[in-house]
């Protein structure tokens, strides 16, 4: 059992390696993750820098990840896990923007 564990944990570690290396809007995610061990960001703003970093690693613009946002399932766990309605969305990131920007995790100009 614990063999199949350890084979487990070096494909999960190789595949995550993988993407690091092949998919710049992972590697793009991941880093600006990294970044907000060093912050006081919440989850709910933790989730929008992982969900911001990736759209613009895709090539998203700001206002195409925005109309992608309430289908983002981290951010909707984010929202719950706060207490955010859907309607008040808007007023929740416009709060957490200028911390956003604070710590240079905003990756639209």
């Amino acid at each position: 059992m614990a063999a199949n564990y350890d084979e487990d944990e070096q494909d999960v570690e190789r595949l995550f390696d993988d993407a690091l290396e092949l998919d710049p809007a992972f590697r793009a995610m991941v880093e600006a993750m990294d970044h907000c061990d060093d912050t006081d960001l919440d989850g709910f703003e933790f989730a929008l820098v992982a969900s911001c970093a990736l759209a613009a690693g895709e090539g998203l613009s700001e206002a195409e990840w925005w109309d992608t946002l309430a289908a983002d399932r981290p951010v909707q766990i984010a929202m719950r896990q706060a207490g955010i309605q859907p309607h008040q969305l808007r007023g929740r990131f416009e709060q957490a923007l200028p911390h956003i920007h604070f710590y240079g995790l905003w990756p639209w100009a």
